[in-house]
């Protein structure tokens, strides 16, 4: 992968990086996807509302999305975090990442194919077996109207497999999570203790970002 002043060169390919000035693929203006890529016009769009550091690690995302084809999608969120973290913290990166290989906003109707592309794959299905990470896997509903969790099986104890799924549709995986804002915050803070307290893993990022906001 090489970076110059202008897009950014995978594995022989030029790749324009343009932003965005509204969410994309949100109703009401809420966002549900941070970036998308696209090998066909070698283009990769990224949600210029977000901080600074958010739209970084969104590009190296889709840089992974570029240069490792089919990787399932939590894997590659995982990796983009870790490694934009690690070489965050270290002082490796240079300041304005984004902007200085960015090639300026996307047009009107370029927005409008985003949010068209971005209804759809919030629509697809999600891929079962990277998230089947349970001996038992998971047929109800993870979301109440309210935002409460249903997660638990029928003697009570926390299914893994459904606080994946919640997890997974924060990050816009069946449809994404329709809650007003409130409850949305209300069920990723109890993601957030599911994950910390329960399952023992690291929160993901999709979850801790929508406390932030």
């Amino acid at each position: 992968m090489e970076a110059g002043m202008s897009g950014i060169k995978i594995d022989g390919q030029s790749y324009s990086v343009k932003l965005t000035t509204e969410p994309i693929g949100g109703a009401d203006g809420e966002r549900s996807f941070l970036g998308q890529s696209d090998e066909g016009s070698n283009t990769i769009v990224i949600d210029g509302t977000m901080p600074a550091t958010r739209q970084e690690e969104v590009l190296f995302h889709e840089m992974i999305h570029m240069a490792v084809s089919g990787l399932p999608e939590g894997l590659v969120r995982d990796l983009s975090v870790r490694v934009y973290g690690a070489l965050r913290e270290s002082g490796l990166l240079v300041e304005d990442i984004v902007s200085l290989v960015s090639d300026g906003n996307v047009t009107p109707d370029e927005m409008a194919r985003l949010n068209k592309a971005a209804k759809e794959l919030a629509e697809e299905p999600m891929k079962s077996d990277f998230f089947r990470v349970s001996e038992q896997s998971w047929d109800g509903p993870v979301f109440t109207e309210t935002g409460g969790l249903l997660v638990n099986d029928s003697d009570g104890a926390v299914n893994r497999t459904a606080v994946h799924q919640a997890a997974a549709q924060f990050a816009g995986a069946h449809g994404g999570v329709r809650l007003r804002a409130s409850e949305r915050r209300s069920a990723a803070r109890a993601l957030v203790a599911l994950y910390r307290d329960i399952l023992k893993e690291p929160i993901p990022s999709v979850i801790q970002w929508c406390l932030d906001r």
